[in-house]
């Protein structure tokens, strides 16, 4: 039996930053990094159970389509598992490129150690590593990666479960670039800028309002 578990929290949501170009110089700048911001629709994945949730937390009306991807989810994270999971999911969005494809971007919680709730970016990005980005074992038999690191020069494919590339600080305004150029390569509107995270900062949890921004995370896009 299956059981309905409702999210831990929204989605986190950026505060909007305008665009980098014309951002503000951040304060520590070394306590920043930078991810593309993927034009999909977001998610929160309960990884267990194998369900997706909207940013105002309902249950996603497109789940069935990704059923693929959830399942290799729950089955590489078993035993091992960050119990929810932060991303967006591709094929609505952007001309439908990467049917049935997941982006994964963030560790929300896992129910076996409450404590994660308190890990910082880093520490969250090296479980994502570790328990998707590298080769896993079972019965004794070596496994490939479970997720791809996503490549910017290139159109998602289908049906695989990404890890976003990141930058630091001094990166930043080139790598902004690098994704704007790619869209008009690629001849998709695949990004829309990056979203800076701090990477001392706890995942922010709040259950107030799914409209609700929060400052360690700032968006900067370059349409509006």
């Amino acid at each position: 039996m299956v059981f309905i578990v409702n999210p831990p929290t929204y989605p986190a949501r950026p505060m909007n930053g305008g665009s980098l170009e014309k951002a503000r110089q951040k304060i520590h700048p070394d306590a920043w990094i930078y991810e593309p911001k993927i034009n999909g629709w977001r998610v929160l994945i309960d990884v267990r159970n194998k369900h997706m949730w909207s940013r105002y937390n309902q249950p996603s009306s497109v789940e069935s389509k990704y059923a693929p991807v959830l399942d290799r989810l729950a089955s590489v994270l078993a035993g091992d598992a960050p119990t929810w999971l932060d991303g967006e999911i591709l094929g609505q969005r952007a001309s439908c490129v990467g049917r049935g494809s997941l982006v994964v971007f963030d560790v929300v919680a896992r129910e076996t150690s409450p404590s994660l709730t308190a890990w910082n970016w880093e520490d969250r990005r090296v479980l994502l590593d570790r328990t998707l980005g590298s080769p896993h074992r079972k019965l004794g038999l070596a496994l490939e990666a479970q997720a791809e690191l996503w490549d910017i020069n290139a159109l998602p494919k289908q049906d695989t479960i990404y890890l976003l590339p990141h930058v630091g600080d001094e990166d930043a305004e080139g790598f902004y670039e690098e994704l704007k150029a790619a869209n008009a390569r690629l001849g998709v509107e695949l990004y829309e800028g990056v979203v800076a995270k701090r990477v001392d900062k706890p995942y922010p949890i709040q259950l107030r309002s799914p409209a609700q921004e929060t400052t360690d995370w700032i968006k900067h896009r370059w349409k509006y």
